[in-house]
């Protein structure tokens, strides 16, 4: 982990852009101020996400769902 301030930041900023793709750069911003710089790794659409609904689909299921537990049955007659 390196520890460096903002005006090293402006000045080599390509430096530790790259070096952040393998380490921790905590940038100190006057004196009650950090910030951290990592590599933030995309992640990729899977399984889980292919099944997701919207939270209006969601929303529409689940109400329809609490409206049949609160349906009488009908009886055989």
């Amino acid at each position: 982990m390196r520890i460096i301030d903002t005006s090293e930041l402006r000045n080599n900023m390509d430096l530790y852009f790259d070096l952040a793709t393998t380490e921790t750069i905590l940038i100190q911003r006057g004196q009650n101020e950090t910030f951290v710089l990592t590599k933030d790794n995309y992640l990729a659409p899977d399984a889980d996400l292919n099944r997701a609904v919207s939270f209006d689909e969601f929303k529409r299921q689940a109400l329809q769902h609490v409206k049949s537990l609160y349906n009488p049955k009908k009886s055989c007659e």
